[in-house]
C-alpha cells in the first residue's frame, strides 16, 4: 500500500500532465474551471497529507488516503495513456495531415466530448479490475510427474499465494478466501508467501489469525515466505504465521505421507537462504521432488537440482494491464501459468489477494489446485520446451 502514498514523482508529474490537459480542454469561465482546479487541488492536498503524515494518522483517515490516492494513481496512469496516444496522433497529424475535415471544423465539442470520454473508459478499466478482485477464481493444474511416490498414486495441492491480508484484504475479504480454499477438499494446503501485506498492527486489530486458523486439509497446511515477509520484522512476522496455525517452511523438506518430497524454500530477498543443492543433499532422487519457492527466479537452479515442479507466486501477472506485459518481459516469459523447461514443470500464481487498491485489472485473482499424478518412470525423452 505504501508504494502509492510514497510515489510523489510519478503521482505530480501524471497529475500535471492530466490537469493541463483537462484546463485545455473545458470551457473558459469560472463555472467549468473553478470545479476542475478545486478537484485537482484537493487530490494533491490529500496526496501530501498521506505522503507526509501516513506514521501518524488515524488508521481509517489512513486507509481511507490510501484508497483515494490508490486509485486515482491507478487512473491517472490510464488517463496519461489515452492523453499520450490522443498527443502523438496531434502531432502526426501536424507534419502529416490525416484528421478528417469534421474533427477540425467540431474541434472544439470533440475535446470536450474526450474530457467525458477518456474518464468513462478509465471507469470502466477499474470497474472490471474491482469485479475480478472480488470474483477470485478456482484453476486446476494436473502435474504429471513419471515417478513412483509409494502407493499414492494422485495428490491434491491447494495453492494460494499473495494473500496480502491487511488494508484491503481485510477480515472480511479474507473470510472468503478461506472459505473458497477449504472448499476445494485438498490433501495439503500450502500458502506461497506475502501472506502479510506491510505489517502485524491491521492484522492483530482485526484478530485475522483465528482466518487462518480455519484453513483445514488432512496433511497439513503450510506456507513459506515472501519478500513482503522478508520486508521488517520477519520473526515476529514468522511467529505470528505459526500461532495462526500454519507450519512455515523455512528452507524446510517435508515427505508428505512419506512419499515424495516438498521443499519450502525462504523468500530470495534473504541472502542467506540455503541453496537447493544443500537442501536436495542425500534426497532419493526416484521419489518427486516438489519444490514451493515465493519468486520465480531460480529456474536455472531448479533445472541443475533435478527438480520435477515448482510452485511460485509474486508477479501478480503484473495485476494492473498493461503492465503484464511488462512483467512478462522483466521475467523472461516466466511471468504467469504454466511452463515446462525439460523435465521441470513449473506454475506461476496471478496470486488470491494484492498489493495496492483493489483492482485487478484484466487479470485475475485466484487459487490453483495442484492434481499431482504420479506415474512409473519411462525411457521417453522429454525436449527443452515452454507453453
Amino acid at each position: 500500500m505504501k508504494i502509492f502514498l510514497t510515489s510523489i514523482f510519478a503521482q505530480t508529474i501524471l497529475t500535471g500532465y492530466i490537469f493541463y490537459h483537462a484546463w485545455h480542454a473545458v470551457p473558459s469561465g469560472k463555472t467549468w474551471r473553478l470545479p476542475l482546479v478545486g478537484l485537482f487541488v484537493v487530490e494533491i492536498l490529500l496526496f501530501f497529507t498521506g505522503f507526509f503524515f501516513h506514521k501518524v494518522l488515524d488508521d481509517k483517515f489512513l486507509y481511507f488516503l490510501q484508497m483515494v490516492c490508490g486509485t486515482w494513481f491507478i487512473a491517472a496512469v490510464y488517463l496519461s495513456m489515452c492523453l499520450f496516444v490522443m498527443d502523438i496522433l496531434r502531432i502526426i497529424n501536424h507534419f502529416f495531415p490525416f484528421f478528417p475535415k469534421y474533427i477540425r471544423t467540431y474541434y472544439r465539442q470533440i475535446k470536450i466530448f474526450l474530457f467525458f470520454f477518456f474518464p468513462s473508459l478509465v471507469i470502466f478499466f477499474l470497474s472490471c479490475g474491482f469485479y475480478s478482485f472480488n470474483h477470485p477464481k478456482v484453476k486446476y493444474q494436473t502435474i504429471e510427474i513419471h515417478k513412483k511416490a509409494g502407493k499414492l498414486e494422485k495428490f491434491r495441492i491447494a495453492f494460494a499465494t499473495d494473500i496480502h491480508a491487511g488494508y484491503i484484504v481485510d477480515k472480511n475479504q479474507l473470510h472468503k478466501y478461506i472459505d473458497l480454499i477449504n472448499a476445494q477438499h485438498c490433501d495439503l494446503i500450502m500458502l506461497g508467501g506475502d501472506m502479510i501485506d506491510y505489517d502485524l498492527h491491521i492484522l492483530n486489530m482485526e484478530d485475522m489469525a483465528s482466518e487462518f486458523r480455519r484453513l483445514h486439509a488432512p496433511q497439513g497446511v503450510y506456507a513459506v515466505l515472501g519478500n513482503h515477509e522478508r520486508r521488517f520484522d520477519t520473526e515476529k512476522k514468522v511467529e505470528w504465521l505459526r500461532s495462526a496455525g500454519l507450519t512455515v517452511l523455512k528452507d524446510t523438506v517435508i515427505m508428505p505421507e512419506l512419499s515424495f518430497y516438498l521443499i519450502g524454500r525462504d523468500d530470495k530477498k534473504n541472502e542467506d537462504r540455503r541453496s537447493l543443492s544443500y537442501l536436495t543433499t542425500g534426497l532419493d532422487r526416484s521419489k518427486p521432488i516438489i519444490v514451493i519457492d515465493h519468486q520465480p527466479a531460480s529456474l536455472g537452479e531448479n533445472l541443475m537440482n533435478q527438480v520435477d515442479f515448482t510452485a511460485h507466486g509474486h508477479v501478480h501477472n503484473g495485476q494492473i494491464w498493461p503492465y503484464n506485459y511488462a512483467m512478462y518481459w522483466f521475467w523472461n516469459g516466466f511471468s504467469e501459468g504454466y511452463h515446462r523447461l525439460g523435465k521441470t514443470q513449473m506454475y506461476i500464481s496471478s496470486g488470491l489477494g494484492l498489493s495496492g487498491p483493489p483492482f485487478r485489472v484484466f487479470t485475475d485473482s485466484e487459487v490453483i489446485v495442484f492434481e499431482l499424478v504420479f506415474k512409473a518412470a519411462t525411457n521417453k525423452f522429454v525436449f527443452l520446451s515452454q507453453h
